[in-house]
């Protein structure tokens, strides 16, 4: 039960977090302190495995871009990684 309930609480926590850095990102695409493309990279790695929007965009992103969506692998591969090591 209470493991059922953490894992539910890190779910919110991603998904607010992802929210965030995607909106962060927004306001940095025009404001010249931020870097907006780094803050979209992050949100859409802690977004990717909730939302199925997300999902369907990485999957545009293979097929339109793929020497871009092997680096987003790379990335979400380490990302998964680290992850799991804490």
């Amino acid at each position: 039960m209470a493991n059922q309930i953490n894992d539910m609480i890190g779910r919110w926590i991603r998904k607010i977090l992802g929210i965030f850095f995607l909106l962060v990102g927004i306001a940095g695409l025009f404001l010249p302190i931020l870097q907006g493309i780094l803050f979209l990279i992050i949100g859409t790695l802690l977004l990717a495995g909730d939302s199925i929007w997300v999902r369907r965009k990485i999957a545009g992103l293979k097929t339109r871009y793929p020497e871009s969506y092997a680096t987003f692998r790379q990335w979400r591969k380490k990302f998964r990684r680290s992850n799991r090591k804490s």
